[in-house]
Parts: C-alpha cells; structure tokens; sequence
C-alpha cells in the first residue's frame, strides 16, 4: 500500500509539480496537467479526460496515459483531466456533454474540432494507436 502511495505522489508531482500528499488534495481543483484555458486558446491538440475527482481508480487509471501523452508525443498531445465538479469547468462541461463518466476526448483547437475516444480505448496501447493515426492524417 505504501509503494502505491508513493506512485501515486509521483504521478501527482509529475501532472502538477506540486508535493502533493494524496490524491484527495486534488479533489477540489479545476483540472490536473495543462490548464484547460490553455488547452482550448492553444495550438496543440489535447487529451481531455472530464472525470469525477471522488472516482479516484478512475483518475489514477489515467496517469500512464497522460506520462505516455507527455513522453512519446511531447510537442503533439497536452493531456488534461478535468474536474467535473469544478464550478470553473461548467461551460466546458456543458459544450461536450459527457454521457457517462470517465469520458475521453482529443481537442484540436487550432481546427476547432473534438472526438470522444470510446471507453474500449481508454488505455495506453490504443490511445498510442489512436494519437499516431491522427498525426499521420494531418500530415501534409
């Protein structure tokens, strides 16, 4: 238990680089990773996770999807979980309209576009997959 806990302070650190705790000092944030303001006025598509912060298996279920998004496609992908129960995300919240939660999206903001990535996907081999076979289309 105490190694898990450790892993997950790491992850934490490496999302926000704050020393967090646990991860039930984030349960009161906006987002974790890329500033949702950013993400939606940058150039660089995203990786939106909207999840429920009391969902904690879910969130953690996230992190090596976001360290794979930061490492193998740094200058492509940003990687965002956002807080659904932050009042700052309602606006957000409302646009997508997530039907069920966990939801996953890629926000292109530069070409204003989103698509929801089917729960079946939601992990690092498909979202590697995924992300790939989106670059290669944009590619001239």
């Amino acid at each position: 238990m105490k190694k898990v806990l450790v892993i997950l302070i790491l992850f934490l650190q490496f999302f926000t680089g704050a020393l967090a705790k646990s991860i039930s000092d984030y349960k009161d944030v906006q987002y974790l990773g890329t500033n949702i303001d950013n993400v939606v006025n940058g150039s660089v598509p995203c990786v939106l996770v909207i999840a429920n912060p009391e969902d904690k298996r879910s969130i953690i279920r996230y992190f090596p999807i976001g360290k794979m998004i930061y490492t193998q496609f740094k200058n492509e992908y940003t990687f965002c979980i956002l807080n659904v129960n932050s009042p700052e995300n309602a606006e957000y919240i409302e646009f997508l309209n997530p039907t069920e939660l966990p939801a996953v999206y890629v926000i292109n903001p530069s070409e204003m576009t989103f698509a929801r990535i089917g729960k079946k996907y939601h992990n690092s081999r498909d979202m590697k997959r995924i992300l790939t076979d989106m670059i290669n289309e944009n590619k001239p």
